[in-house]
C-alpha cells in the first residue's frame, strides 16, 4: 500500500510541474549534483546503498555519475567465561572493512518535454576484509578460532532508466540495471586447542582460494540529484 502512495505523489507531482512549464532543461552553468535515494513515505538515503554519489553533467544529455562505499565495523567484547572453578576473559573480536569506487557513464538517448531516457554503465572495484577471533573454554582445553577473509571484486554496471528535469536544479529519475563481477578472495580458518594437561596442541587450518563469477539486477532505484 505504500508503494502506491508513493506513486500517486510522484505523479501529483509530475502533473504540478508540467501545469507551470512544459520543458524543463538543467541550467547549463550547473555541473555538480548530490544524488540521494528516495525510500518509503519519502525518506531520503544513500543512493545505491553508496556513502556518497556524486554527479557531473558535460550537457544536459550526457554526465558522470561516481559512487564511494567506505564501511569500517570493528566490535570487541569483554566477556567472562566460567565453567566450575576455572574464570577467563578471553579476547573476542570480529571486524569488517569495506570499500567501493564506482564510475558510471550516463547518456540521455531520448527527450522528450522534461523526461530523457537514459542508459549508461561503468567498471567497479571493491575490497573487503571480514576477520573474527574467538576463544572458548571447555572442561580439558581452550579452543581458539580464527578467521580471515579477504575478497576483491570488479565488473562492470549497467544502467537503464528515465529521468524527469523537475527544476533547474533538480532531477527525479527511476532507473534499474545489471551488475556483473568477478570475485576473488583469499581464505584462511584455523582452529587450535590448548590442553589443560599439557598434552601436544591440536591445530586445524584451512586456506584456499574462492572464485566467483556473478550476473544480478540491481533493483529498482527511485532517486532525486540536486545540482549547484
Amino acid at each position: 500500500m505504500k508503494y502506491y502512495r508513493l506513486l500517486i505523489l510522484f505523479f501529483l507531482f509530475l502533473n504540478f510541474s508540467f501545469a507551470q512549464d512544459s520543458s524543463k532543461t538543467i541550467n547549463k552553468e550547473l555541473k555538480h549534483g548530490i544524488q540521494f535515494q528516495i525510500g518509503s513515505l519519502l525518506n531520503l538515503t544513500n543512493f545505491n546503498n553508496y556513502t556518497f554519489s556524486y554527479r557531473y553533467l558535460f550537457n544536459n544529455y550526457t554526465g558522470i555519475r561516481i559512487g564511494l562505499l567506505t564501511n569500517i565495523n570493528e566490535e570487541d567484547y569483554d566477556i567472562t567465561q566460567q565453567l566450575d572453578s576455572i574464570i577467563t576473559n578471553p579476547p573476542i573480536k570480529y571486524n569488517n572493512y569495506n570499500l567501493k569506487l564506482s564510475i558510471q557513464y550516463l547518456h540521455s538517448l531520448i527527450s522528450y518535454n522534461s523526461f530523457n531516457f537514459i542508459l549508461g554503465g561503468g567498471p567497479f572495484i571493491s575490497y573487503n576484509r571480514n576477520e573474527s577471533y574467538e576463544e572458548y573454554l571447555s572442561s580439558s582445553y581452550i579452543s581458539k578460532y580464527e578467521n580471515i577473509n579477504k575478497t576483491v571484486s570488479y565488473g562492470l554496471d549497467i544502467v537503464l532508466g528515465v529521468e524527469y528535469n523537475l527544476s533547474e536544479n533538480v532531477k527525479l529519475s527511476g532507473e534499474y540495471g545489471l551488475t556483473i563481477s568477478n570475485e576473488n578472495s583469499d581464505i584462511k580458518n584455523s582452529q587450535t586447542n590448548i590442553y589443560n594437561d599439557g598434552s601436544p596442541n591440536r591445530i586445524r587450518k584451512d586456506e584456499g582460494e574462492r572464485n566467483a563469477f556473478r550476473t544480478r539486477g540491481l533493483g529498482v532505484n527511485f532517486g532525486i540529484s540536486i545540482f549547484f
